[in-house]
């Protein structure tokens, strides 16, 4: 459904309008799961993190998957000779102007054999090699602390392509003809954007697909740091099998009420024990 949402009054701002069209085609996930889990290092868990109760909602281009930091391939629907296809790098353009205002923060969730906090690569990936620490919070708590961050259609679980190399690679069709009726950011952030929300920016690639990930997709035109409270969420905490004991008081003095567990690896996977 291709609805253009009017604004309530003269001065509500554009961007809003933007969010709000994007919102229109996009349901909120079913059945989030209870808990979710956000793995860090030592520094950054203590000096960033538990002394504030916050999350950074960082930029999406900052992450380390290059589907989400290096431009996308696009197609084009155009009029006859409107682009200099030979001179002009019309899909980092494209690229740029739908991550500029875009920010994100992962977690991971529960699968049917493993919890959210026992993934081995996330350790090794996000926990400093399993010097850091994994983060559980409440989703409900989380989803209620942040009313004017989190938006449920915004909160979803991660799609994992994989790319089958007997079929053609499809991809999204840039509409050069309405991009000039309407202008470019415009045309981008209002009816592309909206059409192929879950393709932009809750798809990544089937080799990611251990990490079971559900994200919070967050539009800003806010360019300083925005974040998002964990002091009614955090339920746990979940130190790797080489964190160093020696702060451990740390932990207990920066969240005194938090249940703290210690991973190790007794016999094929990782197992959580209470300190």
């Amino acid at each position: 459904m291709n609805m253009k949402m009017k604004p309530k009054s003269k001065n509500e701002s554009h961007y809003k309008v933007q969010i709000a069209r994007i919102a229109d085609t996009e349901g909120p996930e079913k059945n989030l799961p209870d808990k979710i889990y956000h793995y860090c290092s030592l520094e950054t868990g203590i000096e960033k993190i538990l002394p504030f109760k916050r999350l950074l909602l960082s930029p999406l281009e900052n992450t380390n998957d290059p589907r989400e930091n290096r431009t996308f391939q696009f197609s084009a629907i155009s009029p006859p000779n409107q682009i200099d296809f030979t001179s002009n790098n019309w899909p980092e353009r494209v690229t740029n102007l739908l991550r500029e205002d875009c920010k994100v923060i992962c977690f991971s969730t529960n699968n049917n054999n493993q919890f959210g906090y026992e993934y081995s690569r996330m350790w090794a990936y996000y926990g400093s090699n399993h010097k850091g620490f994994c983060l559980e919070l409440d989703t409900q708590k989380f989803i209620e602390e942040n009313t004017n961050v989190v938006d449920l259609r915004f909160l979803k679980r991660v799609e994992y392509l994989k790319l089958d190399l007997k079929k053609p690679l499809k991809t999204k069709w840039v509409d050069f003809g309405r991009l000039d009726d309407i202008g470019l950011s415009k045309y981008l952030k209002e009816e592309f954007r909206q059409d192929h929300l879950k393709y932009l920016y809750f798809t990544k690639d089937y080799e990611w697909e251990s990490e079971k990930e559900c994200r919070l997709i967050y539009f800003s035109d806010i360019k300083e740091d925005e974040y998002c409270s964990i002091n009614m969420s955090l339920t746990g905490i979940y130190t790797g099998v080489d964190f160093h004991q020696s702060y451990i008081p740390s932990l207990k003095e920066l969240a005194p009420d938090i249940n703290l567990y210690r991973m190790y690896y007794p016999l094929f996977r990782l197992i959580a024990t209470p300190i």
